[in-house]
């Protein structure tokens, strides 16, 4: 047996760096009590003034028996915490990146401090007029990390998901994986229990007859994605990805986020 799983560091840090594109926020803390980490820190990167939408992320943990142990908990959990911030914040996580790591010295040691070196790239997106979060955007944030924290699987995915497609300009793509997020969660094969859910929740929702079963009908969402999934009569494919861009709108804040936001209300 080491000395470390004798004598334990009081604590240890490990800190991210990441820009947050369309959204601001304060100093944010959430209390976890889960895998020996106190606390997870959000907060402006004070090294950078100039930039107001760069933030670290600091895993800050309880007594703990080395740094690589540190390392890999903050490691396995650090998209899941980007993926919830950009669900509920709303806004496009880019950039991260290992910032720092460090071990709270034990009595008469020193620290063990190891930095990692910035790296340097460019964004051609400019976001203008940054929503601000309010105190229900931030306790929202807060009740559902711990809520999520622990899971794996299927919500995994679809807020892995999610984040992938907010962070795609592209109208098609981003489309599509919202499509999939709906044939995760209603495990569909023919798009009859993806539409019913879609009318649940929009029941005003436009539908029309599918080509192939007249008898049927299939929401503006199952429509569009057969299109492009599909080879159809009397399709234009330019009139299709107006329609896309059109609706994603609608599609993403009042279908998708309505959904996912059920399945986790189920945790």
């Amino acid at each position: 047996m080491c000395d470390s799983d004798l004598n334990p560091y009081p604590g240890a840090s490990v800190t991210y760096t990441f820009e947050m594109q369309g959204i601001s926020f304060e100093n944010l803390s959430i209390e976890i009590g889960q895998y020996n980490i106190t606390e997870i820190v959000f907060e402006k990167n004070t090294e950078n003034e100039s930039k107001k939408n760069h933030y670290v992320m600091r895993f800050e943990f309880g007594p703990t028996v080395s740094l690589e142990l540190a390392d890999e908990i903050s490691e396995s959990l650090k998209d899941c915490m980007f993926d919830m911030l950009c669900f509920h914040a709303g806004g496009k996580v880019v950039n991260e990146r290992k910032l720092a790591h460090s071990l709270t010295p034990r009595p008469g040691e020193g620290g063990n401090l190891s930095a990692i070196l910035p790296s340097f790239s460019l964004s051609s997106e400019l976001i203008v007029g940054d929503k601000k979060l309010n105190e229900g955007d931030i306790e929202e944030i807060k009740l559902n990390t711990k809520k999520c924290i622990n899971t794996s699987g299927e919500l995994q995915s679809i807020l892995r998901i999610y984040r992938a497609a907010f962070g795609i300009n592209d109208p098609l793509s981003r489309f599509l994986l919202f499509y999939q997020i709906m044939l995760i969660i209603t495990g569909d094969k023919n798009q009859t229990i993806t539409d019913k859910k879609i009318l649940d929740i929009a029941p005003e929702t436009e539908q029309t007859n599918r080509p192939d079963k007249p008898t049927k009908k299939e929401t503006i969402y199952t429509r569009l994605r057969n299109e492009i999934g599909h080879k159809r009569d009397n399709t234009d494919i330019n009139t299709t990805m107006t329609e896309i861009s059109n609706c994603l709108h609608d599609f993403q804040y009042k279908i998708i986020e309505k959904i996912i936001k059920d399945e986790i209300k189920k945790l």
